[in-house]
């Protein structure tokens, strides 16, 4: 065996875009491999039965990126580009090639499905005038610093559409100038809930509200006013509230943050206590509302908890050393697909019930690495700081090392 280089790591395939049908019985996910020749990498995406078994490649060329299956677990979505500008396709989860959603003016950004599957709403760059385009491709684009849309890269401002399905017709939802963050569509499709800013300064996300807006258009109304960065808002089953995350809910502070659940027509607002050790994400409600579902890092470790809402109570779903991290999951919560990875073995995707148990394995992406590479010998090191805080580090040792050697350390500070 022999060590890795740089060009291994290169040549490692990833495992990307996990999804799973609404019934729990298929799991989607891209590969994603460098293409040496041209110097760009290729994704193909893949269908494989939750079960286990062989996978089938779905989409082969230009595969796509944000993919999402549509609530009725009718449609396959994606984001592909036409002319260097992303739109929405479409494909039927029965097999057939993708077709073309939305001829939006401008680039699509990130889109979510209406819960009926009728409609899609999406946030896209704001349109550049024909004049304005060609003047920017002929180099008249400067970057104005902390000015509007622009950060330390060339921004846009973002605004809020929402296409319908069945006559393929493009509604403004919210051309305010803002730059979105994130959002989502209530359950019935009446009410979008947005994270925003009003600019793009490199150190301002305490700038970042929360609004909601009618998805027929409208005025936007303002539910948060305050110094902290809010983010991730996800309406609950029954649309009446929503989870968000944000440290205090009154200023910026540099943690994690907790999960808080507001009521954008009362103002009640509630704060999630029991999940704040580490950083969390893939937040999901059960489809009751009683309860939610995460991953969150604990030391070096990432797992599935479970929170209960009413008593804010955190359980552990899986309890694995490594990195565990749920990605797509079943309409009623039952069943799971996950990446799992740790020192010794790289990513893979798994599917299992929501507690980890009757794992099943669905890819081995590396082979290669258990046969040909010698890789080092992972462990979590602890020690007090001055002030008796307590810090942890992963020492990697050379296969080689043996008890007592003297070796070079390279020490990776974050």
């Amino acid at each position: 065996k022999r060590a890795m280089t740089v060009d291994d790591m290169l040549d490692m395939v990833r495992i990307d875009d996990v999804l799973m049908t609404p019934d729990g019985s298929k799991v989607f996910y891209t590969e994603r491999r460098l293409n040496w020749e041209t110097n760009k990498y290729e994704k193909t995406l893949f269908m494989i039965p939750a079960s286990g078994g062989d996978a089938v490649p779905f989409v082969r060329k230009d595969a796509g990126e944000e993919f999402q299956i549509s609530p009725d677990g009718g449609w396959l979505s994606m984001l592909r580009e036409v002319e260097e500008k992303p739109q929405v396709f479409l494909m039927s989860l029965g097999g057939g090639e993708p077709w073309q959603l939305t001829d939006h003016s401008a680039k699509i950004l990130d889109y979510r499905w209406s819960g009926d599957s009728k409609s899609i709403v999406f946030v896209a760059e704001e349109a550049m005038s024909e004049e304005e385009e060609k003047e920017f491709e002929l180099g008249n684009d400067p970057i104005y610093v902390n000015e509007g849309p622009s950060g330390k890269n060339h921004g846009r401002w973002t605004h809020l559409w929402r296409v319908d399905l069945s006559s393929k017709t493009e509604t403004p939802i919210l051309e305010e100038n803002l730059l979105i963050d994130g959002f989502d569509v209530s359950p019935d499709g009446s009410r979008v809930i947005l994270a925003a800013r009003p600019d793009n300064r490199g150190n301002f996300p305490f700038l970042s509200e929360l609004y909601v807006v009618p998805s027929s258009g409208g005025e936007p109304t303002r539910l948060t006013d305050n110094a902290d960065l809010e983010f991730d808002p996800l309406w609950s089953p029954d649309g009446e509230s929503f989870v968000f995350h944000a440290s205090s809910h009154k200023g910026f502070d540099l943690r994690n943050g907790y999960l808080w659940i507001l009521n954008p027509d009362s103002g009640a607002l509630r704060k999630l206590e029991a999940h704040h050790t580490g950083e969390i994400d893939h937040v999901v409600w059960s489809p009751d509302g009683a309860s939610l579902y995460f991953n969150e890092v604990q030391g070096t470790n990432t797992n599935l908890y479970r929170l209960d809402v009413g008593e804010d109570r955190m359980e552990a779903m899986t309890g694995v050393s490594g990195t565990l991290r749920a990605v797509a999951y079943s309409k009623d919560r039952t069943s799971i697909a996950y990446t799992f990875n740790d020192f010794d073995t790289p990513t893979d995707l798994y599917s299992s019930a929501i507690d980890g148990s009757e794992a099943v394995q669905l890819t081995n992406a590396n082979p290669w690495i258990e046969d040909e590479i010698l890789l080092p010998r992972g462990k979590v090191i602890g020690w007090k700081s001055s002030d008796g805080m307590a810090i942890e580090g992963i020492l990697l040792l050379p296969a080689s090392h043996r008890e007592g050697d003297k070796t070079p350390l390279v020490l990776q500070i974050h």
